[in-house]
């Protein structure tokens, strides 16, 4: 630290999360659920053994806007568009296996939502050379989140000339490792003589597709977390005051809880304000609600629309019938009435809770009889 250089202070975002200096715009848009998710591959040419990647993409070419499989260029529009996104993060797996695909994602997403449109994309920066970087800010890129997963990585990225850039943002996203933290503090380092702008740390965290390696290795659940690894928190802090250390770095600390108590919450009640039926209420975000009566017979589903449309001077609109989920479904508000009809206590009948994913994942059925 240079002399005259105070240690700046560890703030708390409203969510939770730890952060010294500037947040970046992509860590503040995800916070509040604004950000596209583009799962560009699941391939990738590193095999890091803290890797969360779902079982259903790791190691497989496929491609998802959010939750929603991608076929054509279209569907990351359409599910931009049904989320109401304001940015878009382009991860992996790695995505510059493909670079082609990621600068027509990101032409296509800057022309069809705007200068504004913010976009950030993961790496691990083996492919990255500086023709591709030049054209990435060219087309639009707005930041560079690289992964240093290691020394090849590290001693890659600071030969880069990323001073030269003028208009794209750079930083890193490390894991908070335990046994890794004095690389990491030397990572910090160097990354700060280079030019970066950020350094995000992410808490180390258990996933269907890493336990047995975080077990093997003799991770455990840190108290008080579902998958956040015991003395990966520490480490994160321990890293945060190293950044708040330095010159000009900002740095983030972004704990396990986070990605699905807050991101995708948060993403989810954007996309059920679109999606959500007219008689569907969101009982908390991201979570949809209604009733639904069923019955296998068609002509008898028919005839309880009918009945509920007359006898409860319900809307048209607010009285579903689905045949796919041999279903009636409707206003939740009214169960209670359902359930002591005559006519209607015959049927198997509740309440349904379900996720704003492109699936609609059902979460809860609560039974009235």
């Amino acid at each position: 630290m240079e002399a005259g250089n105070k240690e700046r202070k560890i703030r708390r975002s409203r969510f939770n999360s730890l952060y010294v200096g500037l947040l970046p715009l992509g860590c503040r848009l995800c916070l509040k659920g604004a950000k596209l998710v583009v799962f560009l591959t699941g391939k990738c040419n590193i095999n890091c053994f803290y890797c969360p990647i779902s079982l259903e993409r790791k190691g497989k070419n496929v491609t998802y806007a959010n939750e929603a499989p991608v076929t054509v260029y279209d569907d990351i529009l359409r599910e931009a568009e049904t989320m109401s996104a304001e940015g878009a993060s382009i991860t992996g797996g790695e995505p510059l296996l493909y670079p082609e695909k990621v600068l027509n994602i990101i032409a296509l997403l800057k022309d069809s939502f705007g200068k504004k449109f913010h976009i950030h994309l993961y790496t691990n920066a083996l492919k990255l050379n500086d023709n591709l970087l030049h054209e990435l800010e060219s087309t639009g890129l707005d930041e560079l989140r690289i992964h240093v997963a290691n020394n090849v990585i590290l001693k890659k990225v600071v030969r880069i000339s990323w001073k030269e850039l003028s208009t794209l943002s750079v930083g890193a996203e490390i894991p908070a490792i335990p046994e890794m933290k004095g690389f990491f503090v030397k990572t910090i380092r160097k990354l700060q003589e280079t030019g970066f702008k950020f350094i995000n740390i992410n808490e180390l965290e258990f996933s269907d597709s890493n336990k047995e390696e975080l077990m093997c290795r003799g991770y455990k659940v840190r108290n008080g977390s579902l998958y956040g690894v015991e003395g990966s928190e520490e480490t994160a802090i321990f890293l945060l005051k190293e950044i708040a250390r330095q010159r000009s770095l900002s740095g983030h600390y972004c704990p396990s809880f986070i990605k699905d108590g807050v991101q995708l919450r948060m993403r989810l009640s954007r996309r059920a304000k679109k999606i959500k039926k007219p008689y569907e209420t969101e009982i908390e975000k991201g979570v949809l609600c209604k009733a639904v009566i069923y019955c296998k017979n068609n002509l008898e589903l028919l005839k309880i629309k009918k009945y509920l449309l007359d006898r409860y001077s319900l809307k048209e609109k607010l009285v579903f019938l689905n045949r796919d989920k041999e279903r009636i479904e409707t206003v939740y508000w009214l169960i209670d009435e359902f359930s002591n009809d005559p006519l209607l206590k015959k049927y198997k009948m509740g309440v349904v809770e379900e996720l704003a994913t492109y699936k609609r994942i059902e979460t809860t059925f609560i039974p009235y009889d």
